[in-house]
């Protein structure tokens, strides 16, 4: 009754290493468990904010005419001191706003957009995603870059030679728009990518309606002259607003709804009719 019970010991010396291993195992599992569950609230929390960040670049993009370049900066400087990961720019795409303030005529906000999209830019190529990506497409390849690490590819997959690069068809130019200063040009391009999305828009006729479009912005405001910045405010106020809202490009296709009459809108009003 004085010896020791050695069934446990024997039964330990019985079990394979294996079993030892497997037993580690589970516990590094399990400890691996616990620290993701920490880590992803902090994450969420970071997307919670950026995406508050984004939504207030938003509204300031909406205003055109009253765009505030001040508040603006404001917001764009505290997206550059966020903690933002590959995850967070896939979940947020805040890229796709930051990139529309690039070419401001405040040179601070210009700036610093250039800066947090170049920072941006060079966090997703270090994840592999194409360094080639555009600025308002980096956040959508950054998605597409994390689904795929999540993936065990076969080494003969993964070292298989990458088919062409899909370039996208160049858009019409109106021969009249070349006697026009680049940032007309430019205004021009960027009305005419979002008048195409409708494939049933004869070529021809969308070039003639951006041309009246464009005309009216400059005869208003005379950006050459005298209000540049009122003038590519109202663009990208316009931009913005068509390209979410079909009805009103189908109003202004089908004459609907006039040149002056577009001109004149509200940003409310562009949104909505």
């Amino acid at each position: 009754s004085n010896q020791p019970d050695l069934s446990a010991t024997l039964l330990l010396d019985c079990m394979h290493p294996s079993v030892f291993e497997l037993v580690a195992a589970k516990r590094n599992e399990k400890k691996n468990r616990i620290l993701y569950m920490r880590m992803a609230k902090p994450q969420l929390e970071v997307v919670k904010d950026i995406l508050q960040l984004k939504n207030s670049l938003s509204s300031e993009l909406q205003k055109g005419d009253g765009f505030d370049s001040a508040r603006t900066l404001d917001i764009l400087q505290q997206l550059d001191k966020q903690p933002i990961d590959l995850f967070v720019l896939s979940k947020t795409l805040v890229g796709t706003i930051v990139s529309k303030f690039k070419n401001d005529d405040n040179n601070d906000v210009s700036s610093t957009s250039k800066s947090l999209v170049r920072k941006w830019k060079k966090l997703a190529k270090a994840g592999g995603v194409p360094s080639s990506s555009t600025a308002i497409n980096t956040s959508k390849e950054v998605g597409k870059s994390l689904t795929a690490q999540r993936i065990k590819h076969p080494p003969s997959v993964a070292s298989s030679s990458p088919g062409p690069k899909f370039q996208a068809p160049a858009v019409p130019i109106n021969p009249e728009w070349s006697k026009y200063p680049t940032l007309r040009q430019n205004i021009c391009k960027k009305l005419m990518e979002v008048f195409l999305l409708d494939t049933k828009n004869p070529v021809d006729e969308v070039s003639n309606l951006v041309t009246k479009i464009e005309l009216e912005m400059d005869s208003k405001f005379q950006p050459m002259m005298r209000d540049r910045q009122g003038y590519t405010s109202k663009a990208r106020q316009l931009n913005f607003n068509l390209k979410k809202n079909v009805a009103l490009r189908g109003n202004l296709t089908d004459g609907n709804v006039t040149v002056q009459e577009l001109i004149k809108m509200t940003p409310q009003q562009l949104a909505t009719s």
